[in-house]
């Protein structure tokens, strides 16, 4: 984890995100890019109804799209 990464977790563990971010760096390849397609599209309902299955509910899109962009062996 570089230095930059660091506050990025700190503040969702602040926040009480830190299950959330737990699930999301701990998702199967499969799933991460599936997520990670959904909640790039500009469908902020279905970002946030991908979020609620994969059992994420702290966290908005933009901070799930951030912790993801943690696991750099799945960012192709």
């Amino acid at each position: 984890m570089s230095l930059w990464q660091a506050p990025i977790l700190l503040y969702m563990v602040k926040f009480g995100g830190l299950k959330d971010c737990c699930i999301l760096l701990n998702l199967s390849h499969g799933s991460f890019k599936l997520l990670n397609g959904v909640l790039l599209e500009e469908d902020a309902d279905k970002g946030r109804e991908a979020l609620n299955d994969m059992k994420v509910y702290k966290l908005s899109i933009y901070q799930a799209l951030k912790v993801m962009k943690l696991r750099p062996d799945l960012q192709k």
